[in-house]
């Protein structure tokens, strides 16, 4: 029986997200001759009633796909600061003991600028919801909360070798990181990306398991781990690993689509279905795939309808793609009346 999964793709996507629009020179910008400062991100964490939260959160800073991390840092008084970052598009994660995990939007951080102030509004667990089976959703281990600052350092020190893509040196640095305090569950999740990158599955999947025991409401890490499962050709377990994720960290575009594909490959194509017009519901920028694996769903369940409209959902948002030829044809075969074969295009 054929099985050509989509989304194996997905989990080889580079880390390295935008450059700035000049090159670096000891924190500042070298633009047109000139350098200048570079910018700086102030974040001001603040509950609903506007009033800034007194307890340390833990603030991070991450690239637009909001999993790779730049660089993190606690809150005092409601206020953090990421100095010298480079021009791009980024995401905030805020966590705490007593909040709920809360992101920003993606937003940007121009080439030339002095501060860009974020304000990051949160709620308390008590007005988040209940608790989760594995703990309080988006909450910081008791672990994280006592991380020593040469561990911290070594962290820092990893994510900016991440943000130049030198894996092997942030590697070494988040090993580090996890020789000083074993019980650094997030240099765990982000040894377990850099060992992807390293091609070191081994320790990529033992990182993130370890991010997983240490801190079972760390989201990221089980989206992780799902990907290596899914490479692996492993349904169950990425579906199972996905849906625990998005019990953690909300409506995540990508961990809704490898859920997806893994329903579509276990036979449960209603489910599959259900959960690709979710990611259409959301941002999914380079997750028009999403729209395949529905058609492919509906062609499971002679529904040439609906498999039509689907893969011209897929060629309208993304026809460039190498997919796209096959889902001309397959939409063709839709149109023609022609029976659903139920293969859908090969990647």
């Amino acid at each position: 029986m054929r099985r050509v999964t989509l989304l194996v793709l997905l989990i080889t996507m580079s880390a390295a997200g935008q450059r700035p629009g000049g090159s670096k020179q000891g924190g500042n910008l070298q633009v047109a001759g000139n350098q200048v400062p570079m910018p700086s991100i102030e974040v001001r964490v603040v509950a609903e009633n506007e009033q800034p939260i007194a307890e340390h959160t833990r603030v991070q800073l991450l690239r637009p796909d909001g999993v790779v991390p730049v660089a993190e840092t606690f809150s005092s008084d409601g206020m953090a600061q990421f100095p010298n970052v480079p021009a791009g598009y980024y995401i905030l994660r805020v966590t705490g003991s007593t909040i709920a995990e809360t992101r920003t939007e993606r937003f940007e951080v121009p080439a030339i600028a002095a501060t860009t102030v974020q304000f990051v509004h949160v709620k308390s667990i008590a007005a988040a919801g209940p608790a989760s089976a594995g703990g309080k959703p988006g909450t910081v281990s008791a672990y994280d909360l006592n991380i020593p600052k040469k561990a911290h350092e070594e962290f820092t020190k990893a994510a900016e070798f991440m943000q130049q893509t030198d894996w092997k040196q942030a590697s070494a640095r988040f090993d580090k990181a996890v020789s000083i305090y074993p019980q650094y569950a997030s240099a765990y999740n982000n040894l377990g990306v850099v060992s992807m990158k390293l091609s070191d599955k081994v320790k990529a999947k033992a990182s993130f398991q370890k991010a997983i025991d240490l801190n079972e409401s760390t989201g990221s890490a089980y989206l992780n781990l799902g990907r290596l499962y899914l490479m692996e050709r492993n349904f169950d377990e990425a579906g199972r690993l996905m849906s625990k994720s998005l019990a953690l960290a909300g409506n995540n575009p990508e961990a809704l689509t490898i859920l997806s594909d893994c329903e579509l490959a276990t036979g449960h194509y209603p489910e599959a279905i259900a959960h690709a017009r979710r990611v259409h519901a959301l941002p999914h920028e380079r997750l028009a795939v999403a729209h395949l694996i529905a058609a492919a769903a509906y062609e499971k369940q002679a529904d040439a309808k609906e498999a039509a409209a689907e893969y011209e959902q897929f060629l309208k948002e993304d026809p460039q793609s190498p997919r796209a030829a096959s889902a001309r044809k397959a939409l063709q075969r839709m149109t023609a009346g022609n029976q659903p074969g139920g293969e859908g295009p090969k990647p």
